[in-house]
Formats: structure tokens, C-alpha cells, sequence
């Protein structure tokens, strides 16, 4: 549930024995790049975000999660 702490955007790439994960994120936009393995992610937002590949998941009140896979394809999530 990434949380940007008052920074305007942050971005990083974390080793892990799966392969690599990068985030990039603003206040309107996460960006995730897996090279292996699968997992969620989970945000919250108070309407359905715009998602460039798959379908997220309503969990709770505001709160989404969304499959990413480990096939290097960037997952962008964008809200209004």
C-alpha cells in the first residue's frame, strides 16, 4: 500500500529473489515493473482507477488490489 509520507513522488527498485520490482509513484499515478513471481498491490481510492493492463479488485470500502506478474510489462494505475 505504497504511501508517498508527504514527498511529492518517489521511485525505487527492490531486489528481491523473485527478481526486481520497481515502483514509481505520484499523487496521481503508480507505476509497477516486476521481472519474476507475482503479487499484489493495494491502494485505496475513493473511485475505480484507470488501469493500462488488468482489472482491480474492490476489497473494502476504497481500498483495491490489483494482480501484478512478474512478466516486465510496466503496470500503470492512474486516478482522477
Amino acid at each position: 500500500q505504497p504511501v508517498l509520507g508527504g514527498l511529492k513522488w518517489m521511485e525505487g527498485t527492490v531486489p528481491t529473489p523473485n527478481g526486481d520490482i520497481h515502483v514509481y509513484m505520484d499523487k496521481k499515478t503508480i507505476k509497477v515493473k516486476a521481472t519474476e513471481g507475482k503479487g499484489y498491490l493495494t491502494f485505496i481510492s475513493k473511485r475505480a482507477p484507470k488501469i493500462n493492463i488488468g482489472t482491480a479488485e474492490k476489497i473494502g470500502t476504497d481500498k483495491y488490489r490489483l494482480m501484478i506478474s512478474g512478466d516486465g510489462e510496466e503496470v500503470v494505475v492512474k486516478f482522477s
